[in-house]
């Protein structure tokens, strides 16, 4: 045994001391005294005890006697649930859900624990007084396992685990918002409806770009427009599923391309009518179509580039500083959670340049809103970029103040309605129209009529006259007249073309100089030429001919003036060209199936 030196120091009073005596003795540490099992004191204290035991040796070393302290075991706890190197440590009963807390002053018994559910858990029974599994029940249940005897242990005392997203909960209840499925699963039907309706469009439009509706407009063009909504549509198809970060990227990209792809093409369009009705003279003005797709590769070249940065930003943010894609909205009533694509300033910056881009449109239709066009294009056109300025302006303004308030189903319902009230509509506005017109030129006589009257080509009418002139038999007529007749007919075809160019482009400036006379010596030998032309029985030439004659009425003529001292000198040649039936023309000019 070690020695223990120290000394003792004799007190008489507060402040007088003795003389200090030194002391030498033996040490002993707790684990040399000795504890004895458990036993049951019968006769002292009738109970269950403990001994502890240590001897003590006097100055000498020479042994004294023995220490022995007595511990009645039924103040002693038992603790279970410790996690160091005591007696009973860890031999809870508790299982994974749960945690072991312990309970003092039960004695020396097992059970004397409860098991409370860990974090992100809750207790089965939410109606008990104490959300806790009993260790004493625990210990029962398990004892009788160990015995082979039916018992609960493996089916019960587990706690259950928190609905998603909740940080803490006492029952089942969802913190997260329950999604309307059957709401959700009509609109999804809707957009989905549209995309196939729009595949649709895509196929007439090629089979149909033969037909001067279609081929007026360009089908390639109309083609570009559909895919760019179906790609809008897409985007709103994409919003369908549960938000994550491949789910925002596709968002993005999809809604961007198909804005840039559909409206871009509409408003070049707009700028093609616009350079063609500003030109301050009658020379032709031609913006091809390759012209216009230069333009659009240019502008998906700059949005691409854009996408492809905020791309590569936010995944770089997410890698190295762990930012999420997402945020957590909440609803206003009942409190409850769900998720969305986060927004940042490069979803604000694109949103400007969307708007600013359709502002440039507005501009484009105010400058043509009185040139005409086939067809009201450029009327359909400019309500189509209106309405999308209008709805997608509120929509964005809208967002910013109810994105982490309105609720998944909410914000799903105006994305889908944003998508009919734009890019249905522009859809509807566009394509109507000319299939309306493609229907009436198959069915009704009179619009085939009209529409051919308007759109025949000069090409066409010389071919009828000279047809007319090789079947005309009049022996009064040589060689060298029907040429001077055929010439007269070729300058009121050109005059004719004057007029309708200057009726449709009121900004082309006049030609200055007395007329009067020019007009009134075409229009009277028009009448002549008229009635030459005429045929007993044919009112139909009839009518035919004094139209050609009433287009010589009101034109700027600098060109005419040589063919009208023609038209005097051979005025007395009469009935030299026939008019040749429309009937075949029509058939060409209708659309080719």
């Amino acid at each position: 045994m070690p020695k223990k030196f120290g000394y003792h120091l004799p007190r008489h009073n507060d402040t007088h001391f003795s003389d200090r005596l030194n002391l030498t003795h033996l040490h002993l540490s707790a684990s040399e005294g000795y504890w004895t099992v458990p036993y049951f004191d019968c006769g002292g204290g009738n109970t269950w005890i403990v001994t502890y035991s240590v001897p003590f040796y006097g100055p000498n070393y020479d042994f004294r006697g023995v220490v022995t302290v007595d511990i009645d075991l039924r103040i002693v706890d038992i603790n279970q649930c410790a996690k160091d190197s005591t007696m009973f440590s860890g031999t809870h009963k508790c299982k994974n859900t749960t945690q072991c807390v312990h309970t003092p002053h039960q004695g020396f018994t097992s059970g004397s624990y409860q098991c409370v559910c860990n974090e992100n858990y809750y207790f089965p029974l939410s109606s008990s007084v104490t959300l806790a599994f009993n260790g004493t029940d625990i210990e029962d249940e398990y004892r009788r396992k160990m015995l082979g005897k039916p018992n609960t242990y493996d089916d019960d005392f587990e706690c259950l685990p928190c609905p998603e997203g909740c940080d803490g909960c006492i029952d089942d209840t969802p913190c997260f918002i329950q999604e309307n499925v059957v709401l959700r699963t009509v609109l999804l039907g809707v957009e989905i409806l549209c995309m196939l309706l729009v595949l649709i469009l895509m196929i007439l439009i090629f089979r149909l770009r033969k037909c001067k509706v279609i081929r007026h407009d360009s089908p390639y063009m109309l083609e570009i427009v559909l895919f760019g909504a179906l790609l809008l549509y897409g985007a709103v198809v994409a919003r369908f599923f549960a938000p994550d970060t491949l789910i925002c990227f596709l968002v993005r990209w999809l809604r961007e391309w198909g804005f840039a792809v559909a409206y871009g093409t509409l408003i070049l369009k707009t700028y093609r009518i616009l350079a063609i009705f500003q030109t301050r003279s009658a020379t032709r003005v031609l913006v091809r179509d390759r012209d216009l797709m230069k333009w659009l590769c240019l502008i998906l070249f700059i949005l691409a580039g854009y996408l492809a940065a905020w791309t590569g930003y936010s995944v770089d943010e997410m890698t190295n500083c762990g930012r999420d894609m997402l945020a957590i909205g909440t609803v206003q009533d009942g409190g409850l959670k769900y998720y969305v694509c986060k927004t940042n300033w490069w979803d604000i910056a694109i949103e400007i340049a969307e708007f600013l881009f359709l502002v440039f449109g507005i501009y484009l239709c105010y400058l043509v809103r009185s040139a005409p066009s086939e067809y009201n294009e450029t009327r359909y056109i400019s309500i189509a970029i209106y309405n999308e300025t209008i709805f997608s302006l509120f929509l964005h303004v809208a967002r910013h103040f109810i994105w982490l308030t309105a609720g998944p189903d909410w914000i799903y319902l105006m994305y889908v309605i944003r998508s009919q009230l734009t890019t249905t509509v522009m859809l509807g506005l566009i394509f109507i129209p000319k299939f309306a017109a493609v229907h009436k030129m198959k069915t009704s006589e009179h619009f085939r009529d009209r529409a051919y009257s308007e759109a025949v080509s000069l090409e066409s009418k010389l071919r009828s006259a000279a047809n007319s002139a090789n079947s005309f038999n009049n022996p009064n007529f040589n060689q060298e007249d029907v040429k001077e007749e055929l010439k007269r007919l070729y300058t009121q075809l050109e005059i004719y073309k004057t007029k309708t160019m200057k009726i449709d482009n009121p900004h082309i400036p006049k030609k200055k100089g007395g007329l009067g006379a020019r007009w009134k010596t075409a229009r009277k030998f028009s009448r002549r030429f008229s009635r030459s032309l005429q045929a007993p029985g044919h009112d139909s030439d009839r009518e035919r001919s004094s139209e050609i004659a009433r287009s010589t009425e009101s034109l700027a003529r600098p060109v005419e003036m040589d063919d009208i001292k023609h038209i005097r000198e051979d005025s007395d040649h009469r009935d030299m060209v026939g008019n040749s039936t429309r009937h075949g023309s029509h058939q060409k000019w209708m659309c080719q199936q």
